[in-house]
């Protein structure tokens, strides 16, 4: 689930992102050997930036196994904006999947 962010364009305006600006599909899942179940690749689309993105884990174990189980990790991105193909890297933090 997400809730809200901030688009920063690559001259530093900032776009605020309602809820309801972002859609966000999972298309796959991995699971773990500890059991839990992650959301793994995702198609990402914000309407009124005409962007349409990709986004799938770098490595599909990024599991952290502290005093609560987690996924963060790297992600690759591609896509779309403006009709103007895009690639980058990012950052994901799943929690609530596994369980605890």
């Amino acid at each position: 689930e997400h809730s809200a962010g901030t688009w920063i364009d690559a001259a530093g305006r900032a776009t605020h992102l309602d809820h309801d600006d972002v859609a966000i599909e999972v298309s796959k899942y991995w699971e773990s050997e500890q059991g839990g179940r992650y959301p793994a690749d995702w198609a990402i689309s914000v309407p009124k930036l005409d962007l349409q993105i990709e986004v799938v884990p770098a490595l599909r174990n990024q599991e952290l196994i502290t005093t609560v189980r987690y996924w963060e990790g790297a992600v690759d991105v591609q896509g779309t904006i403006d009709a103007n193909v895009i690639n980058g890297r990012g950052y994901v933090e799943l929690t609530g999947y596994a369980g605890n």
